[in-house]
This record gives C-alpha cells, structure tokens and sequence, in this order.
C-alpha cells in the first residue's frame, strides 16, 4: 500500500513550501518555523531521552524526515506532524480507530 501525501517540499532539503497546519506560503529562506502557526517547516523525529554510562540522561539530536514521515527512518521515534496531528496515523487512513 502506498500512503500519498500532498505536503509539497523541497526533496533536497525536505522543506515543505507551505505549511501543512496553517497553508502559509510565505516564510524567509532561512526560515525554520512557521511565521503564523510556529510549525517546523522540516519534519523530524522526536527521540526519546536516552542514557550515557554514568547514569545521565541527554536529548539525542533528532534526525530529519521527509514530511509524510510518521516515524523516523533512522531511530523510529513518532515525528513532529505525527505528534501534532498534522499526518494521519496508519490506522486512520486504512479506516481503523487509533488508540493513540
């Protein structure tokens, strides 16, 4: 099953042209929000804390993903548009309840 999205990005940097939450098209080219709504205009993983070999804890850096990603590729923590509702879950494309 293919799961199409019609988020528009740039495929060498995964940045999406408008705003998938807002449908703002206008932002800087250095832009890495959302001027309206404050979405990240690159999808990425949020990563769980993780814990070195003394015992202490520290935010793994997140991994950049395409923006119909609803997992990582690399780690598979949820995504940023999962996480904010912006992409549906597998589940509530092919019909089925999510209970997340």
């Amino acid at each position: 099953m293919l799961y199409e999205s019609d988020i528009k990005f740039d495929h060498e940097t995964n940045k999406v042209e408008e705003c998938p939450r807002c449908h703002n098209e206008l932002f800087s080219e250095n832009a890495s929000y959302c001027r309206i709504c404050g979405l990240v205009l690159k999808n990425a993983c949020i990563p769980e804390p993780e814990q070195d070999s003394y015992g202490n804890y520290y935010d793994p850096e997140p991994h950049q993903n395409p923006p119909d990603a609803r997992f990582c590729e690399t780690c598979g923590a949820k995504t940023v548009y999962l996480s904010n509702r912006i992409l549906k879950t597998y589940k509530e494309i092919q019909g089925e309840s999510d209970g997340d």
